[in-house]
């Protein structure tokens, strides 16, 4: 909308332009391909006749206002979903952690802490220098499966027994597992036990 003088156009409607006395006005929208966002407004004290390189200036300005809001309401979005997806694992009272390619556990959930007494950053510093938590007994098992996993293989019983972190208690794990996935690529292992 190109106007070169607001005082003789009837559409001007705001108190705030007519006390300004602003004169000049162009607006484009702020859009992407698919939304459009809102508009873009320029105006002038003096009557002005915009020109077309005047308004593919503003057009592009639009154009990319419009984007950089789009993926700011993308980026907002993800945040929104990554947090319930957190909250909704970190709620849980199944023991879900992760691995990555290396067979490390990266991510554990807080529950760990009411199951074993270890803090989840305990728990990865551990896995760091190997299976410590593991019973004796199945820490080669549990060593070897966690790289099967790796390679892509599933378990949906895999059963495994954990010491308490005051050593004072033993636990049986029943763990089911999946890949984890990108551009097709094993990258880690999700776990729930």
């Amino acid at each position: 909308m190109l106007v070169d003088n607001l005082a003789d156009d009837a559409r001007l409607t705001r108190m705030k332009a007519r006390v300004e006395q602003l004169r000049g006005f162009a607006s484009v929208p702020l859009k992407t391909r698919d939304r459009i966002y809102g508009t873009l407004n320029v105006h002038t004290h003096d009557r002005r006749q915009f020109s077309v390189d005047d308004v593919h200036v503003l057009t592009s300005i639009g154009v990319q206002i419009g984007y950089a809001i789009g993926n700011a309401r993308l980026y907002h979005d993800l945040q929104a979903s990554e947090q319930r997806f957190r909250s909704l694992v970190e709620s849980a009272r199944d023991l879900i952690f992760q691995l990555d390619a290396a067979s490390r556990i990266v991510y554990i959930n807080p529950v760990v802490e009411s199951l074993l007494g270890y803090t989840p950053g305990e728990i990865c510093a551990a896995s760091a220098r190997g299976l410590t938590f593991v019973h004796p007994d199945d820490r080669q098992n549990v060593t070897a499966k966690f790289r099967q996993m790796i390679d892509g293989e599933e378990f949906s019983a895999l059963q495994f027994r954990v010491i308490t972190k005051d050593g004072q208690h033993v636990r049986w794990l029943s763990l089911s597992n999946y890949p984890l996935l990108s551009n097709g690529v094993i990258v880690g292992v999700g776990d729930r036990a």
